[in-house]
């Protein structure tokens, strides 16, 4: 420090510097800098999904008592990637619910088809 500095609020800026948790703002940065590479492309393949997903939302209660707080893009980005899975559950739940009545479908009609096959050949 100069001797023109003020003392309290170099202080002040040492004591926040020796108490920065550096794994946070490591992800924060990196969230960011997915967040607006996004933002810049559109791309859903940039959302994030799974393992990524759950440290996001981590991130984002941890970034309540942390600084720096999670910014807005960050936040949207977060928030489109959850509903992001939640649509490709929903579609995966309609797929799995369709094939599951189609199979019912034809098993039910099997029956029907060997009798009919059966009085044909009869005949």
């Amino acid at each position: 420090m100069r001797e023109s500095d003020d003392f309290e609020a170099g202080m002040k800026k040492l004591l926040l510097a020796l108490h920065c948790d550096f794994d946070y703002v490591q992800r924060h940065a990196e969230l960011c800098r997915k967040a607006l590479e996004y933002k810049k492309k559109g791309s859903k393949d940039l959302l994030l999904r799974g393992q990524a997903l759950k440290n996001a939302k981590a991130f984002l209660e941890e970034g309540q008592t942390k600084h720096p707080v999670p910014i807005s893009e960050q936040i949207e980005f977060i928030e489109l990637s959850k509903a992001l899975r939640r649509r490709d559950k929903t579609c995966r739940r309609a797929s799995f619910f369709v094939i599951t009545i189609l199979a019912l479908a034809v098993a039910a009609s099997i029956p029907t088809i060997i009798l009919l096959v059966t009085n044909n050949n009869c005949q």
